[in-house]
């Protein structure tokens, strides 16, 4: 079990004396002192424990990158009191992620550079007990009033994958950088911008192959990142173009360059893969030996569902499952789907596929944003007992491989969420803990500022109705009976519309007034620790 810590951060004042900015004075608060603190700025290698809390100063840009390819050229500093190191080094700055692009203050990936912004020579940082890497994500979580729990969401999976050997040693790989886990984790960072708050962060591991324990040109060593639903995958008619192959490397695709041969795949602008049955595939050629590898298992995994499904009984079904799939993390993912509700990530995305022999396959949770009963779009939050906005917490809306493993497993599932109960490993007063130690590192007044700043996020502000409508968090016939709203409609008392995925009631005969002004939720710590309190209550009857 995680060792929690209980730290309250100091505040971040604005600076009193005018010629030290906002992050100058930040850190002399923090006890930074340029002559007693290391300073590692000219280390290529640098190894820290595990921070509680960093602080860092995004400089030489005019603004934060809006787009996933702008590669700003920027320049990091790095201070952190559990280590007390500063540190200064060239950083490559994208914005990331897929929705959240939409949110105005974005997600952020950063790449350590150690040449001219070239990005040939790169800073091996080490954080704890996490892979060394030159490339870290910064999270915003703009929907969460937290700003961090996605990460937690990874504390509570380590607790609950803590008792059993790790995908590695279970898919017997033997290779592999000290600590791979195979699935992100993160602490808070504040962020400033040319010396000025810009705002709370989780930095993050990404999805690196290192952290995966993969072999960049091994063509089973397949992960696949994105999209992947009933109609556009397991269903065994691809769509390419919803998910990236993020490993193995030098794959070709059906795109042809200006000179008429095969493009190098792209993972931002994903298509299919080439494969021996194509014109200009070279069978001499590796990358296209291996890219048609990669290609067949792929296809080959889209059509497990239906193989599975052929089998005659449930107990043929269940060791046709169990060939195909690592149950265990199957049964791990959807306990924390369970308890964190994370409903974004069991009906086709924000997971992570990967094998590493190319038969059997492992999932992984990712970009947890959408748990606590958070939604995607920040206008309200899920009461604990609705797993999503058209099922009950008994009937979770899966898509069909998980359905599948889920009815084919049910009694393995509850018998392994029972046990994690019985042995602590889940429970309200351990995720209080987590909780309390994600917003005492961050500190009120750090808070203070992000809310400032982000004066516009739907989390601080109401709901605000419109006369004779009330907003309404039962969705029960969301998706059968409840019809969008309608101006030239009569509306009774009783009566209810769907505006989006928000669901509003009349409260008296209304003809041809929108539901509401404005949407948001008054969002706070006690909220989270009643949330998952009520939600593990309404599990322990599962």
């Amino acid at each position: 079990m995680r060792k929690t810590i209980f730290l309250l951060i100091l505040s971040c004042s604005i600076p009193i004396f005018a010629e030290l900015s906002q992050y100058q004075q930040c850190l002399n608060e923090h006890g930074y002192d340029v002559l007693a603190t290391t300073n590692q700025s000219s280390s290529a290698d640098i190894v820290l424990d595990r921070p509680v809390c960093a602080y860092i100063n995004l400089d030489g840009i005019a603004d934060f990158p809006q787009t996933k390819n702008a590669d700003s050229h920027a320049w990091l500093e790095w201070y952190d009191p559990t280590n007390d190191v500063y540190f200064k080094k060239r950083i490559i700055l994208n914005a990331q992620g897929n929705s959240s692009m939409a949110a105005p203050k974005k997600n952020g990936a950063i790449d350590f550079c150690e040449d001219e912004w070239i990005g040939d020579e790169t800073t091996k940082l080490t954080l704890g007990d996490w892979v060394p890497q030159d490339s870290y994500h910064i999270k915003a979580y703009y929907y969460d009033w937290l700003r961090g729990v996605g990460a937690i969401g990874y504390w509570i999976y380590d607790d609950i994958v803590l008792d059993h050997d790790t995908y590695l040693e279970r898919a017997a790989v033997k290779d592999y950088k000290e600590g791979a886990r195979c699935y992100p984790d993160g602490f808070p960072c504040m962020v400033y911008l040319n010396g000025n708050f810009y705002g709370i962060y989780a930095w993050q591991l990404k999805e690196d192959r290192d952290n995966m324990g993969m072999k960049k040109k091994e063509a089973m060593h397949i992960h696949l990142d994105g999209i992947l639903r009933e109609a556009t995958f397991w269903n065994g008619a691809i769509n390419w173009a919803q998910f990236e192959i993020r490993n193995p490397k030098n794959l070709y695709c059906v795109t042809l360059t200006k000179k008429g041969k095969y493009a190098k795949y792209d993972g931002d602008n994903p298509t299919e893969l080439i494969d021996e049955t194509m014109e200009l595939y070279d069978p001499t050629d590796e990358d296209h030996v291996r890219t048609a590898q990669v290609k067949h298992a792929i296809e080959k995994l889209s059509k497990y569902y239906a193989e599975i499904t052929q089998s005659a009984t449930p107990q043929q079904m269940k060791e046709a499952l169990a060939n195909r799939f690592d149950v265990t993390s199957l049964a791990d993912y959807i306990v924390l789907d369970r308890v964190i509700n994370n409903y974004d990530g069991t009906w086709g995305s924000n997971w992570q596929w990967f094998t590493y022999d190319g038969i059997k396959w492992f999932v992984a949770p990712y970009d947890l944003d959408g748990t606590f009963g958070n939604v995607y779009t920040g206008e309200f939050i899920l009461p604990a007992m609705w797993s999503c906005w058209w099922g009950d917490y008994k009937h979770p809306a899966y898509i069909n491989i998980l359905r599948l493993f889920y009815d084919i497993y049910e009694q393995d599932i509850q018998q392994r969420y029972r046990y994690l109960r019985q042995s602590d490993a889940i429970t309200p007063e351990q995720i209080h803990a987590y909780l309390d130690e994600w917003y005492n590192s961050i500190g009120m007044d750090n808070y203070s500022l992000e809310y400032t700043k982000w004066s516009n996020s739907l989390c601080i502000r109401p709901t605000i109705c419109n006369q004779n409508w009330q907003m309404v968090l039962d969705w029960t016939g969301y998706e059968s009976t409840i019809k969008e709203y309608d101006p030239n409609y009569t509306y009774h008392a009783g009566d209810r519309c769907c505006v989006g995925i928000c669901i509003f009631e009349a409260t008296a005969t209304t003809t041809g007034v929108f539901p509401y002004q404005q949407l948001g939720y008054i969002d706070n710590l006690q909220r989270y620790k009643d949330w998952i309190t009520e939600r593990l209550q309404l599990m322990d009857d599962w």
